[in-house]
């Protein structure tokens, strides 16, 4: 995604006019802060050609021409007083042509030129920020070292920052912009390098921070989702959001949408309600109070909560269409039903039964009854009792017997077995 360039170049633009002053504290790994060189003294060693050279350069028809003319004449006169301030033209100029490469070589080369003042070196760190997370790529063979230039871009620029005070003619407002809109870069560099090292934690306050002072920066949106989608445990729900914000800022960035409408299908389980988080993230660049996606699991979960609560309110249903329990038609259909039978069973197994019917037929030893309450037809037996006492009883009549439970056949059709019988 290229960048506007408008922020680069209004800090080329007035940096060389900040004045400077000693910072509180050192830091090791950033070039010490100095004073702007005193440039009274400084001659045109090479007479006329130096000073042309220099002029033309100034004066190039188009940045990418003055890039080159500057670069010609740091070469050609490597022994002038001017060259940082050539370096610095030449970096500016490949910033405004949009040569992104050229631009971070030269800064690099202006550091190690010995030029060290606040102006310059934040002009580098912003330029470096600004430009580091474009060019760098994970298979680089350099990239350890591209991310520690970006480290140091990000911690050395947010001190030269704090080391530059107003410059009088600045107004206030318009110095306070243009130093948060300078942090907010600085922040976003350094979230990006701690995301290249999988350091999620210490990237997401970066972007944070970056998102505060600019909500409407995409990249930020988008690495900060990454951060937030790749630590442990994953933030889904604002990672997600953050993916949306990003597509939604920068709609003409496609693989900002793509890999939002990714995440999100596969967390929700459907794109379905994408265009809505989308415009939700639009508006607010902080989840607003309310906002959740439903996860594919959640969903998952209430189908099947849905399903049982479906079940179970069928189950209750036919419970309560059975026969009364202590009734035998309700011993028959409780027992004939796979969900109840095991349950039944164990409540009248071995248990003594009293029952009513009528006498199908009769041996000394057991009496096979069909039980009048039940709807088995006329003739079918339901219930053979094995009698403790002899006794042969005429078939037709009606008789009352006590027994035992001890096992029951379902086919050809129900059946219950009693012993231990006697009759009433």
């Amino acid at each position: 995604m290229k960048l506007a360039r408008t922020l680069i170049l209004l800090l080329i633009a007035i940096v060389a006019a900040w004045a400077w002053q000693a910072p509180g504290s050192a830091d090791a790994q950033c070039l010490p802060l100095t004073p702007a060189p005193n440039t009274s003294g400084y001659k045109w060693k090479q007479g006329m050609a130096e000073y042309n050279a220099y002029v033309a350069a100034t004066r190039a028809a188009t940045p990418l021409q003055k890039a080159q003319l500057f670069a010609a004449f740091v070469k050609e006169f490597p022994g002038s007083d001017y060259r940082q301030a050539a370096l610095q033209a030449e970096m500016n100029a490949y910033a405004q042509a949009g040569k992104t490469v050229p631009a971070l070589a030269v800064g690099k080369k202006l550091l190690a030129s010995g030029a060290t003042s606040a102006p310059v070196q934040l002009a580098v760190y912003f330029l470096s920020a600004t430009y580091l997370p474009q060019v760098i790529q994970p298979n680089d063979s350099d990239l350890q070292t591209q991310l520690q230039q970006l480290q140091t871009a990000g911690v050395c620029g947010l001190k030269a920052l704090n080391a530059i005070p107003r410059p009088p003619q600045l107004p206030a407002a318009t110095f306070a912009a243009q130093q948060a809109q300078a942090r907010e870069i600085f922040q976003r560099g350094l979230g990006f390098v701690a995301l290249q090292h999988k350091n999620y934690a210490a990237a997401i306050p970066h972007f944070q921070s970056a998102a505060r002072i600019n909500p409407k920066d995409p990249l930020v949106y988008y690495w900060m989702g990454l951060s937030r989608l790749t630590t442990k445990p994953p933030q889904y729900q604002t990672g997600i959001y953050d993916l949306a914000r990003a597509a939604a800022l920068a709609p003409q960035v496609s693989s900002f949408n793509s890999y939002f409408t990714q995440v999100y299908s596969q967390y929700h389980g459907s794109a379905q309600g994408a265009s809505a988080v989308k415009a939700q993230a639009l508006a607010h660049a902080q989840k607003p109070a309310g906002y959740h996606i439903v996860s594919y699991a959640d969903i998952a979960n209430a189908q099947a909560q849905a399903k049982y609560n479906q079940e179970e309110a069928q189950y209750q249903k036919e419970l309560h269409a059975l026969p009364p329990a202590d009734s035998f038609p309700g011993i028959v259909a409780r027992l004939k039903r796979p969900d109840h039978r095991a349950k039944e069973w164990a409540q009248i197994r071995g248990v003594g039964l009293e029952l009513q019917g009528t006498v199908i037929h009769s041996q000394p030893t057991y009496i096979v009854l069909a039980v009048p309450e039940s709807a088995t037809p006329n003739g079918r037996p339901d219930v053979r009792v094995e009698l403790v006492i002899r006794h042969v009883v005429r078939r037709g009549i009606q008789v009352t017997v006590l027994g035992v439970p001890y096992r029951y056949s379902l086919k050809p059709h129900f059946i219950l077995y009693m012993n231990k019988g006697r009759i009433e």
